[in-house]
């Protein structure tokens, strides 16, 4: 049996000497991003990251300026498209 801190620290040694400044803790952060953005579904992200709740899963959810400027873009589009389209 292996205790978390001390895997947590092992992982972190090895993966530094990898030349890798990451922890399995921030790759696993990263993952839950990633599938938040590209399913856009926190009961499915939940189930593959094992919380027992949403609202943890929630955290890898919240929204990004990463592309702001387009969806923004869209947005005044729609609007417009729907106030001279009547």
């Amino acid at each position: 049996q292996v205790m978390p801190g001390w895997l947590s620290g092992e992982s972190t040694r090895f993966l530094k000497s990898l030349g890798m400044p990451t922890t399995l803790h921030s790759m696993r952060a990263t993952f839950a991003t990633q599938a938040a953005k590209m399913t856009h579904d926190p009961l499915f992200v939940r189930d593959l990251l094992g919380h027992a709740s949403v609202k943890t899963t929630e955290i890898y959810m919240q929204s990004s300026l990463e592309g702001a400027h387009d969806r923004l873009a869209d947005m005044s589009s729609t609007a417009w498209s729907m106030t001279t389209n009547r």
